[in-house]
């Protein structure tokens, strides 16, 4: 009787312990899981819409061949609503991995921002060149 009872007590101490490592375990991950910045789904479609129109209409390919950062930052410009700004990282995608060619635009500190990521493939010299683009908006 006495051996039953020690194996109950050290499956109750197992099931105490295993419960005292998996719930700051979930704290923590649910933690980690919440953005930390503030997500605006207005930005978001703002940003989408500017990236997919400067591609569709084959700006962006022609900006990004010849690395016209300036031309880039008025046409993204040029699209964006009164009071949102950007910020546009450009890296080009190598068999080593990213390398980043350029930050243009100047936004950022405001309450509201979302961030939107694009590719673009471009056809240049007989090859596909592909650049990852980051576009970051923000609004007071």
């Amino acid at each position: 009787m006495i051996i039953f009872r020690r194996k109950g007590i050290v499956r109750i101490f197992e099931a105490l312990l295993a419960i005292a490592i998996v719930l700051p375990f979930i704290t923590v991950i649910q933690t980690f899981r919440q953005p930390t910045g503030v997500h605006d789904p207005e930005l978001s479609d703002i940003g989408a819409t500017v990236l997919t129109s400067l591609d569709e209409s084959g700006i962006l390919p022609r900006l990004l061949i010849k690395q016209d950062w300036v031309r880039l930052e008025a046409a993204v410009n040029a699209m964006l609503p009164e009071g949102v700004s950007f910020t546009l990282e450009i890296s080009k995608v190598t068999a080593g991995g990213l390398v980043k060619l350029a930050t243009i635009g100047g936004g950022g500190g405001m309450q509201r921002r979302a961030s939107i990521s694009y590719v673009v493939n471009v056809y240049n010299s007989g090859a596909f060149d592909s650049y990852y683009l980051i576009l970051t908006l923000s609004k007071g």
